[in-house]
């Protein structure tokens, strides 16, 4: 979404088909306007000031916030909060009442043992502290350890949860990743008792250990098969492709977090196979045989990079011709 000022000397903000956005403070925006470069922050969001009516606003960030005045190369970062910057005299109080929201709410330590009973009970771990969550609803209440005589089975051993699960009496229990900013699932916390009534009836340490070396073996067979099938592929779509290419591609795009390891290879494997396989080879070619790589740095945004993908498509759509042809006799 591209500013741009209007016959009054107003600022609009035009959507792709050419016609003027609604007006909304909200909005994620690039401010180019105000003669500074915006896009080197990243992704920015507007906090503070209308792009429409004011000569400053206040931009958040993953660097701070930064006040930037309309047609001037002045940028100031704020030191501190926004309210910081009102009791300085930076800003004045003008579309604050938008911005500033209710402190939360207190934490408080609860006893665990009066939650043992709950159905559709979940925690998540931070820190040292258990983080009540039930029914996806975060709490600011928390418990420091686990009810007496109540154990955490780790996730991995599929028939083991699955046999303690069946008492109906555990709770779900995530770990908030800090990196991500996202829980993810751990395992759960049930009973030490039934735990370890389970093990036994599953043939104790010794049971634990052939689950998992065969589960090892399936999931390495699982993922030989299925390089060998997005090869395959590649190569029925790309005929001409080069030997050593093809290799490249397959090492990439089957490293976690890439495209090959998307979850639909494993559950809806013909529907999403063959997007994979272009997909790879995309990438592939945007990343060795253009130079997409130079365009952009640590200040670019995802904007940016959609449009160095959008400069070097010709050249990635050239090269996905050249190896779709069949190779002449």
């Amino acid at each position: 979404m591209e500013p741009a000022i209007d016959k009054n000397g107003k600022v609009i903000y035009l959507k792709k088909d050419g016609s003027a956005s609604h007006k909304n403070p909200k909005m994620k925006v690039q401010l180019k306007v105000y003669g500074y470069e915006v896009s080197r922050f990243g992704d920015v969001s507007l906090k503070w000031g209308d792009p429409y009516e004011d000569d400053k606003v206040i931009i958040r960030s993953k660097f701070g916030f930064f006040l930037l005045e309309k047609d001037t190369d002045k940028v100031d970062k704020l030191d501190g909060s926004i309210e910081d910057a009102i009791e300085k005299g930076t800003v004045t109080q003008t579309n604050l009442k938008d911005f500033v929201k209710e402190p939360p709410p207190k934490e408080k330590e609860v006893n665990p043992e009066d939650y043992i009973d709950k159905d559709d009970f979940e925690v998540v771990k931070k820190g040292d502290r258990y983080y009540i969550n039930a029914k996806y609803k975060p709490s600011h209440l928390y418990f420091s350890k686990l009810p007496d005589g109540w154990s955490f089975l780790e996730k991995g051993d599929a028939a083991l949860t699955r046999a303690v699960k069946k008492e109906k009496k555990f709770w779900k229990m995530y770990i908030y990743n800090s990196f991500y900013r996202r829980r993810e699932y751990a395992g759960i916390i049930a009973p030490t008792k039934i735990i370890e009534q389970k093990k036994k009836k599953l043939g104790g340490a010794e049971g634990i250990n052939e689950r998992a070396e065969s589960k090892v073996k399936g999931q390495q067979k699982r993922e030989e098969e299925l390089t060998k099938i997005l090869k395959k592929t590649i190569k029925s779509i790309f005929p001409n492709i080069p030997e050593q290419d093809l290799r490249s591609i397959i090492s990439q795009t089957r490293g976690r977090g890439r495209v090959g390891k998307r979850k639909g290879l494993y559950f809806n494997r013909e529907e999403v196979l063959e997007d994979t396989a272009l997909l790879s080879v995309q990438a592939h070619i945007r990343h060795t045989y253009t130079n997409y790589e130079k365009m952009f740095d640590e200040f670019s945004s995802k904007e940016d990079k959609k449009e160095y993908r959008r400069q070097v498509r010709p050249e990635v759509e050239k090269k996905l011709e050249e190896w779709r042809e069949e190779k002449a006799d």
